[in-house]
């Protein structure tokens, strides 16, 4: 497998970026993203470290990494493993949770790092073939938040931190 990585960036939604990447012997080291990760392996099986936990994510199988925190990245198998990702900001994803959280400032947390759920991996990859192909905006826009709120509706927990929320950020800077 050759090693490669590719980013598309969306101006028109709020600037996400979709990842397409394979890699067989690239190891990450402990890193953060300031977004969120939201990704299938198509291929392979990833191994990560986050939230003080190993995980393996195989063929079919979605990541989640919140944004800022600390995780890594390597193979689990010795063909490697093939993914695509988006990187939503922490805006986009507060945004959209406030129609499913009641509690103010309650910032959008994924607590399992791995997920089996087929429809919504299917999803998904509909959503990451659609970036790469479709010049329809509207429906990009409309597939896009679609998906994250079945996300967060079915995955995301709230978690009280106004230090996280970006009004927050603001205020200390």
């Amino acid at each position: 497998m050759q090693e490669s990585a590719n980013y598309l960036h969306f101006k028109e939604l709020g600037g996400l970026e979709l990842l397409k990447a394979q890699f067989q012997r690239k190891q990450f080291s402990k890193h953060a993203h300031e977004g969120y990760c939201i990704g299938v392996i198509e291929d392979g099986a990833q191994s990560f470290y986050r939230s003080g936990k190993l995980h393996i994510a195989p063929k079919g199988d979605i990541i989640l990494v919140n944004a800022d925190e600390i995780h890594t990245g390597s193979s689990a198998v010795e063909t490697g493993w093939k993914y695509r990702a988006i990187y939503p900001t922490p805006e986009m994803i507060l945004d959209l949770s406030r129609d499913f959280f009641t509690t103010k400032n309650a910032v959008p947390w994924f607590s399992d790092a791995v997920i089996h759920d087929l429809g919504l991996a299917r999803q998904l990859v509909f959503l990451f073939d659609l970036f790469e192909q479709g010049e329809d905006t509207l429906l990009k826009e409309s597939l896009y938040l679609t998906t994250l709120a079945r996300l967060i509706y079915c995955y995301g927990r709230a978690k009280l931190s106004p230090i996280n929320t970006p009004e927050m950020r603001k205020k200390l800077n």
